[in-house]
């Protein structure tokens, strides 16, 4: 498989994420993967049901995740890496490709043997 080939994959895998994001996703009142639609740093900083794990974000073309941090409660809110919501639950901002990376190493995808 070429560089393109690997290339068009990793695209087509973005946007399956992307589709699984919006498709999968908790949503008001539902735990779950997050919310049906991209949502905004604001909309996070609103958000006081408390009940998502993971937010989708995506803003200027960048698809970024904001993922619970249960174990820390006084990162200031930095709108860039931490995000603090109306309950004052931390969230980690992370790309889709380090999310996509996390994934890979939790579950050994391409593991030799």
């Amino acid at each position: 498989m070429g560089n393109r080939d690997l290339t068009n994959a990793f695209n087509q895998f973005k946007c399956d994420i992307r589709r699984y994001l919006r498709n999968n996703s908790g949503g008001t009142g539902n735990p779950g993967v997050g919310l049906g639609d991209p949502v905004t740093i604001e909309e996070i900083r609103d958000s006081s049901t408390g009940d998502t794990p993971v937010f989708y974000i995506q803003s200027s073309g960048l698809d970024t995740l904001a993922v619970y941090d249960p174990n820390d409660t006084t990162s200031p809110d930095n709108g860039s890496t931490i995000v603090v919501d109306g309950l004052g639950r931390r969230y980690r901002i992370i790309s889709l490709l380090e999310f996509l990376q996390q994934i890979v190493l939790t579950f050994n995808i391409f593991q030799t043997a």
